[in-house]
């Protein structure tokens, strides 16, 4: 019996946590200082690893990413006639509303005109995934190709390594963390353009890529 009303109690204030957590962020919508970053043409993946954690920690993640969630604006009679407001549609509207307005609200000015006329948070991101994700890929391949093409000439050592680290370092920027691929072609070149005397230890190799 104990047990059971320590169970309910725990489950009580765990539902008064999250009903406090969702009031304050929804009666105070300021999110900028969590998205400092606004999307452009060649961040996406960036953009996008910002705004995941908020969308999770507010539980609004299903909003841009499962259509089938939304609740349907009228409740239906015993005869599946459509009749009075849904008050859960009401709730979801509402928030959904916000969300779209935090995502416009941290993409530049040439990206929301992609997404004009727009009406819901589901239709703005996967619409900006459908659009960018595969761009942030192509970048990828492209300083892969520019990766190969370095070639060492009169550079010393150290400005050479320096010189490929900077490429390395690039997908970064677009969000991308540095894959084994790219570390393994890394080496190739590396190996094509110096002796092998002068080569970092792995040790080295490891500290100078962090």
């Amino acid at each position: 019996m104990v047990s059971e009303l320590r169970g309910s109690t725990m489950a009580n204030q765990a539902s008064s946590s999250s009903s406090s957590l969702e009031f304050s962020i929804f009666s105070s919508p300021n999110v900028h200082p969590f998205l400092p970053i606004k999307l452009s043409e060649t961040n996406y993946l960036l953009w996008k690893s910002q705004f995941i954690p908020l969308l999770k920690g507010y539980n609004l993640y299903d909003y841009v990413t499962d259509a089938s969630s939304y609740p349907t604006q009228f409740l239906s009679d015993k005869d599946g006639v459509p009749g009075t407001q849904n008050p859960a549609y009401t709730s979801w509207y509402r928030k959904d509303q916000l969300l779209l307005s935090w995502i416009l609200s941290s993409l530049t000015e040439l990206v929301h005109a992609h997404v004009v006329g727009l009406a819901s948070a589901y239709e703005v991101w996967t619409n900006l995934e459908r659009t960018y994700c595969n761009q942030s890929g192509i970048r990828v391949i492209q300083l892969k190709q520019k990766l190969q093409q370095q070639r060492k000439e009169s550079l010393s050592i150290s400005e050479y390594l320096l010189k490929i680290k900077g490429i390395i370092d690039q997908p970064a920027s677009i969000g991308k963390v540095v894959d084994e691929d790219l570390i393994l072609l890394f080496l190739e070149v590396l190996a094509l353009n110096t002796p092998h005397s002068s080569h970092p230890s792995p040790l080295a190799l490891r500290q100078f890529l962090s």
